[in-house]
């Protein structure tokens, strides 16, 4: 899996938190001038348990500034009886995001959540 520490929401090391902070995706255009994103069409969002999860739901959120109004893009099935390192979502960003993109979980529980360019390759920088 290849990962950018920009492209990442959060990691299980992380305090548990209910709403992830948001990244930015506009490339040179963060207080929302332009529709940007094109390039990042192809990203995966991946989403997995860092600790034993009853159920969880996630919901990915978007906007055009930093500061703006979030609003949901994408809600994604519940998954149950998750353990460490179980997927929760591993799915293409869908269409529709705009330059700042953010998660929000059902509960707050530790978890590892960023955007790869491919999740079932195993590349040597990992």
């Amino acid at each position: 899996m290849i990962l950018d520490d920009n492209l990442t929401f959060c990691k299980a090391t992380d305090t548990a938190a209910a709403t992830t902070p948001a990244i930015p995706l506009g490339q040179g255009d963060l207080a929302g001038n332009s529709k940007g994103l094109t390039p990042y069409n192809n990203l995966i969002l991946h989403v997995s348990a860092g600790e034993a999860i009853t159920a969880m739901t996630v919901t990915l959120e978007t906007a055009d500034t930093k500061d703006g109004t979030f609003e949901p893009v994408q809600v994604y099935p519940a998954k149950a009886n998750l353990k460490p390192g179980d997927a929760i979502v591993n799915e293409r960003l869908p269409w529709g995001c705009r330059n700042w993109l953010r998660l929000k979980f059902s509960e707050a529980k530790k978890v590892n959540a960023h955007l790869a360019l491919d999740t079932e390759k195993k590349y040597p920088m990992v």
